[in-house]
């Protein structure tokens, strides 16, 4: 492991391994004071999900560093917007005026005014990769595809998962977790998700297994009582702390998922991002139907899934070259 030191405010970092010994407070200290950050180049502007995506470093620590910031949600309570946005406090600057159409500048008070922002520090180039400008394809991944190149490349690039297990045996983000089965066979932590700051029309949280399995594709007859486990005490969970109606609860895996720790989404049904595309999400209760019809039913399906032309996709391209000459049936298939 490469050498790790705090020397005279001084924080030196060379592997995503590192992070565990660096003391979290001098982290901190560098971190919240953003004027110490320089902006090396903007990876993302996504206009619709009114989120920026930069790549940076921070005076005195070694290393890139990626900020993401996003605009927060507004809030559903009357009270609240009364109090935050139309107040005497809100600075109101005229844009334009057509019929009975008015448009203007709406500068809310600091507190209502703020952005959600997330630093990923030390960021590795997949990190950054992630927020680079993508160019999508679609694959079709057949159980031979997966074992040639989906395993072989999840097992060589995996990220830490040291933040699961940290989840998992409760060291970390305890005030974020609204329920715990420690079971170790059918037992899960659900959590917040790191994206939510609340408001149920945006309802986000993860149900992490305790029991160690990669994917959708690792599933079978055997899962079922933790499947079902997953599915009825994370619904009960959710509906007994935030009141929402279970009908109203989207619950789904997603292959192929951003780590390779088993885990289930459960959203709320009014919220809309790419995470629910129909490319990407696999709900749990066709999960479990698949896997009562057929036990190894992950095993044998292809799974079809949305890569970004970057190194995610070039494995893939490189098998289908080497692959090109048999008969169309025996192809594996990329629908570009």
């Amino acid at each position: 492991m490469a050498d790790v030191s705090v020397i005279e405010e001084e924080i030196t970092v060379e592997s995503e391994k590192d992070i565990s010994e660096i003391n979290e407070d001098k982290v901190h200290e560098f971190m919240k004071d953003l004027s110490k950050f320089k902006v090396e180049k903007v990876l993302r502007n996504n206009s619709i999900q009114k989120l920026v995506a930069v790549v940076g470093t921070f005076e005195k620590c070694d290393g890139d560093a990626l900020v993401i910031l996003e605009k927060k949600i507004f809030p559903d309570e009357a009270l609240t917007l009364s109090q935050g946005f139309f107040n005497e406090r809100t600075e109101v600057n005229k844009i334009y005026q057509n019929d009975i159409y008015r448009g203007y500048d709406m500068f809310p008070t600091n507190k209502f005014n703020g952005l959600n922002a997330t630093i990923i520090y030390p960021a590795t180039p997949k990190h950054i990769e992630k927020y680079m400008p993508p160019e999508f394809y679609i694959v079709e991944e057949s159980p031979e595809l997966y074992k040639n190149v989906t395993l072989p490349k999840l097992l060589s690039q995996q990220l830490s998962l040291k933040w699961v297990d940290n989840i998992l045996n409760g060291t970390a983000e305890t005030d974020r977790v609204i329920f715990n089965d420690p079971d170790e066979e059918t037992g899960f932590v659900l959590v917040k998700d790191s994206k939510w700051h609340d408001g149920l029309s945006v309802l986000h949280l993860i149900a992490l297994t305790r029991k160690p399995i990669m994917s959708i594709r690792d599933l079978n007859k055997d899962h079922l009582p933790l499947l079902r486990n997953i599915k009825d005490a994370g619904t009960k969970a959710i509906v007994e702390k935030y009141n929402l109606p279970a009908n109203q609860i989207r619950i789904f895996f997603h292959y192929q998922p951003s780590y390779y720790h088993l885990h289930v989404h459960f959203t709320s049904t009014t919220l809309e991002n790419a995470g629910t595309n129909c490319e990407r999400a696999h709900m749990i209760t066709s999960v479990i139907n698949n896997i009562e019809l057929m036990s190894d039913y992950y095993q044998k399906a292809t799974l079809v899934f949305r890569v970004c032309k970057l190194s995610m996709y070039e494995p893939y391209e490189e098998y289908l070259k080497k692959n090109d000459d048999g008969p169309p049936a025996k192809k594996p298939r990329l629908a570009i």
